[in-house]
């Protein structure tokens, strides 16, 4: 009686060479498409935070019969007392920290997406994982965007010539905007 043959081992697997990442498979989002949706996302934010600075600054007490002095023209003003100023601060303080936030954190951190990218179909995800970046990861984000809009910009500029569409808080952050 004959025996079966044992069984042969598989071969090796190939060596890895470039790790794919989990966004490697989707399209990374275009320099327009991002312009765009920070634009809208400008006027989600910028029109109320404008209509609150009018409102406070109409409301707010004011030093009586001061005189200003503009083009070298001598004209009666009113500016904000300095409870006035203070208080107009800490409205405005508290106003963007809740921008930051639930804006940015909760829309962008947690569901990828702010209106602006909704509109446009693109949203922002972690480079190695493809999922949203976290409340933290979103807000470090929009504090990064300062580094890159120092020098001229060139942290936003920088995504035309990277291979990942990446501006400099995307490298910093470790996340990338693609196509949804």
């Amino acid at each position: 009686m004959s025996m079966a043959p044992p069984p042969v081992a598989p071969p090796p697997p190939p060596p890895a060479t470039d790790a794919v990442t989990a966004t490697d498979v989707k399209e990374h989002a275009g320099f327009g498409a991002r312009l765009g949706s920070a634009m809208i996302d400008l006027l989600v934010i910028g029109v109320p935070m404008g209509v609150l600075f009018f409102i406070l600054t109409a409301i707010l007490p004011k030093e009586p019969e001061t005189l200003c002095i503009l083009n070298d023209e001598i004209y009666a003003c009113e500016p904000l007392t300095g409870a006035g100023k203070a208080i107009l601060m800490l409205v405005m303080l508290a106003a963007v920290g809740a921008v930051l936030y639930f804006y940015t954190g909760k829309l962008q951190g947690l569901k990828g997406q702010t209106i602006g990218q909704k509109s446009l179909d693109i949203e922002l995800v972690g480079k190695e994982t493809g999922q949203p970046i976290g409340i933290g990861g979103a807000v470090g984000r929009t504090v990064a965007k300062i580094v890159s809009a120092i020098p001229f910009y060139l942290g936003y500029l920088w995504m035309l010539w990277d291979k990942d569409n990446q501006t400099w808080h995307d490298k910093m952050t470790n996340s990338v905007v693609v196509k949804k």
